[in-house]
């Protein structure tokens, strides 16, 4: 799930946070079987950032980006 590109972890921001992002036009692709997974595979990455990449006392959040590159008001998953 993490090898097909739909949600990463791409460096930081300007105040240290790390960045998220969801490619939202992967949804088109995805099998039953990885739709499923996908949830585990959100927890598992904000659980990765909030233990292992959070700074403590100076950046205790994240960003996430929401890429809605090739993607219409239509096609967007509810």
């Amino acid at each position: 799930m993490l090898n097909i590109g739909f949600m990463y972890i791409h460096k930081r921001d300007k105040c240290f946070r790390p960045v998220l992002i969801c490619n939202v036009s992967m949804f088109k692709i995805l099998t039953p079987e990885q739709l499923e997974i996908m949830p585990k595979m959100a927890a598992y990455l904000l659980t990765y950032s909030l233990g292992k990449i959070n700074i403590p006392g100076k950046a205790e959040a994240f960003m996430i980006i929401l890429d809605l590159a090739n993607v219409s008001m239509t096609q967007m998953p509810m």
